[in-house]
């Protein structure tokens, strides 16, 4: 999104991604979380899978640095987007998105939607009855075809156009 609109990364959430519980942890405490130092760890508490890249920890919740080398990449990064992030201290001016993958649940998505933030957005590959059809967006093309949760980022992105309009949410 950052590329597609030419602006800086003003977000530290860029090539990286929680598990659902620990983000929801994050977003419930969001100024605290934001508020401490990363801590490198070797292991993850979730064992899905094989791990070849660097993982944090802010408090008690898991960074998985997916698309990073090294802990000095990932520390660098990190805290000149997360300085830039919060030189915005109007959280009304955050944007908020959760998808279905990695342990993330219908109940984790309707808890979601229940923090206190004004531009939040899920993506999923099931509808949610009780979620407005904009606030929750049902995705058709599953990943890998499995039907378990939407495609990874990248792709994601390229398939947001056709179910959602980024421009019309972003000058809401």
């Amino acid at each position: 999104m950052y590329q597609w609109y030419k602006r800086p990364y003003n977000s530290p959430f860029i090539g990286l991604f929680l598990y659902g519980p620990c983000y929801l942890k994050l977003l419930s405490n969001f100024e605290h979380y934001m508020q401490q130092k990363l801590q490198f760890v070797s292991t993850s508490e979730y064992p899905d899978r094989a791990v070849s890249y660097p993982i944090a920890k802010l408090d008690d919740i898991e960074v998985h640095f997916t698309h990073y080398k090294t802990e000095a990449e990932v520390k660098t990064k990190w805290e000149r987007r997360t300085a830039r992030m919060l030189e915005e201290t109007n959280i009304d001016n955050y944007y908020f998105k959760i998808c279905d993958r990695e342990r993330v649940s219908k109940e984790h998505l309707l808890e979601f939607h229940k923090l206190p933030y004004k531009n939040k957005i899920s993506f999923g590959i099931n509808e949610i009855d009780t979620l407005k059809a904009e606030n929750h967006i049902k995705v058709h093309e599953s990943h890998k075809n499995n039907k378990k949760f939407v495609p990874n980022g990248k792709k994601m992105f390229k398939l947001t156009f056709m179910y959602f309009n980024m421009n019309k949410w972003f000058l809401n």
